[in-house]
C-alpha cells in the first residue's frame, strides 16, 4: 500500500506520494549560504529534463515558510520534515494518509524542478 504525506496551506491540502521522495533539501546558494533561507525542498523521482549525471534535474516541491528566515529556523524545519516523513511510515497501513506538522507555518507550496546535486545548508 501506497502512504502519503499531506501538506496544508491556506486551507487546502496537498499530498504526495512517500515512495517518490529521493531527498529532501534546503537550497544553497554557491558560496554555501542558504540562497532562500525560507524553503525546504524535497526532491522526487521520476526525473524530467535530464542532461547527464552532475545536472540531472528532478521534480521538486518548495515549501515556504516566512518564519524559518535563517539557517537554523531552515535545519529545524528540515528536521522536522525529515521526521514525520519516517513517522508517517510508522503508521498503520490503514491510515495511508499522514498530516505533516512542522514548527514554522507554511506560506506557500510550488511545484517545480532543480538540479538533483544542489545542497543542503
Amino acid at each position: 500500500m501506497r502512504k502519503f504525506i499531506k501538506l496544508t496551506h491556506s486551507d487546502m491540502d496537498f499530498i504526495f506520494p512517500i515512495n517518490e521522495i529521493l531527498s529532501v533539501k534546503a537550497p544553497t546558494g554557491s558560496t554555501g549560504a542558504a540562497s532562500n533561507a525560507t524553503q525546504v525542498h524535497i526532491l522526487l523521482k521520476n526525473g524530467f529534463g535530464l542532461t547527464d549525471a552532475a545536472d540531472s534535474e528532478v521534480p521538486v516541491i518548495k515549501i515556504s515558510a516566512s518564519g524559518a528566515d535563517t539557517d537554523d529556523k531552515v535545519k529545524a524545519q528540515l528536521n522536522a520534515l525529515i521526521a514525520e516523513i519516517g513517522n508517517a511510515m510508522e503508521t498503520s497501513w490503514t491510515n495511508p494518509i499522514y498530516a505533516v506538522t512542522l514548527p514554522h507555518a507554511i506560506t506557500g507550496i510550488a511545484h517545480d524542478q532543480a538540479l538533483f546535486r544542489q545542497g543542503t545548508i
